[in-house]
């Protein structure tokens, strides 16, 4: 996982030099690496679906199974995916989630934690009223980097700033 953070680092350093005044990683491609993912199992179940995507025409049937892990149970990939993508990759890895397709949910739902951990779920404002959820992967002084879905239409690492943070979660009964 280290990789992946100096990686990040690299890219916000090369962003810098390169005389972007507020380095954003918008999207971070699957970075290079081994095959073999360390982790929290829900970290290592949302990382393998890296590069998901939704379509420009039609749906994509992986998006609405991640839709599947919630109440909602929504039919497209229009409808947000974030918490959906959670949802499932909590559900998938033996854990009990939301099972909602609301973001903010997840502030009442496991253990809070008080500082950030490595897979732990960061729930974020998006607007007035919205949210959005990943895992987190690691921060910088003033981004946070997650692991989520339906950012830039896919599953992908990106960061975002930390005054978005509403707070870390992490599952009942694991350590």
């Amino acid at each position: 996982m280290q990789k992946i953070i100096n990686f990040l680092k690299e890219l916000i350093a090369a962003m810098r030099a390169a005389g972007q005044p507020r380095p954003v990683l918008s999207v971070v491609p699957k970075p290079p690496g081994p095959e073999k993912v360390f982790g929290p199992t829900w970290y290592v179940k949302a990382y393998r679906e890296i590069g998901v995507k939704e379509y420009e025409i039609g749906d994509n049937g992986r998006i609405i199974e991640y839709h599947s892990a919630t109440r909602l149970a929504a039919k497209d990939q229009k409808t947000p995916w974030c918490a959906s993508f959670v949802c499932w990759c909590l559900e998938k890895s033996g854990y009990v989630s939301t099972n909602s397709a609301w973001a903010k949910d997840y502030l009442r739902w496991g253990v809070k934690l008080d500082e950030p951990r490595f897979g732990c779920v960061v729930i974020l404002t998006r607007g007035a009223v919205s949210g959005h959820v990943g895992f987190f992967v690691g921060e910088t002084d003033e981004k946070i980097v997650l692991l989520s879905g339906n950012t830039a239409n896919s599953v992908c690492i990106s960061s975002f700033p930390k005054s978005r943070v509403l707070g870390y979660r992490w599952p009942n009964g694991s350590r």
